[in-house]
């Protein structure tokens, strides 16, 4: 399907493998130029203050219309709280206790229970941090889009 589309010319993917900052405008114009729908940014705003991200993003964005997409992975650092780590030990079990609860809800809205075991094979941070994540996220998002 999306090699149809390049085929076609309905879709270009533009791959650039030079850095995107402030002191690098050439890049940012460039970006811009190519009047872009969309911009996938990954954790790239993990690098960077909020500020000069979004000083970036603007800068790269087409005059109208761009949409932009991104992840942090480093904000519980920021936001203490949103980790497991951040709570005693009695706590801890609790967090972990409450987030089995809303995997084993999340498989059964979606139909999954039969076919997932509950809880998955993963670290027991990545399970317990769960709703530490659902309570902090969005004072994180607050501060990040201020």
């Amino acid at each position: 399907m999306i090699s149809s589309l390049v085929q076609n010319g309905k879709l270009q993917i533009k791959v650039f493998n030079k850095i995107v900052d402030l002191e690098h405008p050439d890049v940012l114009n460039g970006i811009k130029k190519s009047n872009p729908y969309q911009i996938h940014w990954n954790n790239v705003p993990d690098y960077y203050h909020p500020k000069v991200f979004f000083e970036m993003a603007k800068l790269c964005s087409a005059p109208k219309d761009t949409v932009h997409y991104l992840y942090s992975m480093n904000w519980i650092q920021t936001c203490l709280g949103s980790h497991i780590l951040d709570y005693n030990v009695k706590e801890r079990q609790k967090l972990y206790d409450v987030a089995n609860i809303i995997i084993d809800e999340a498989y059964g809205l979606f139909g999954l229970k039969e076919y997932l075991v509950s809880p998955p094979f993963t670290n027991p941070i990545n399970i317990a941090s769960i709703p530490c994540h659902e309570k902090w996220k969005k004072e994180w998002c607050e501060k990040f889009f201020a």
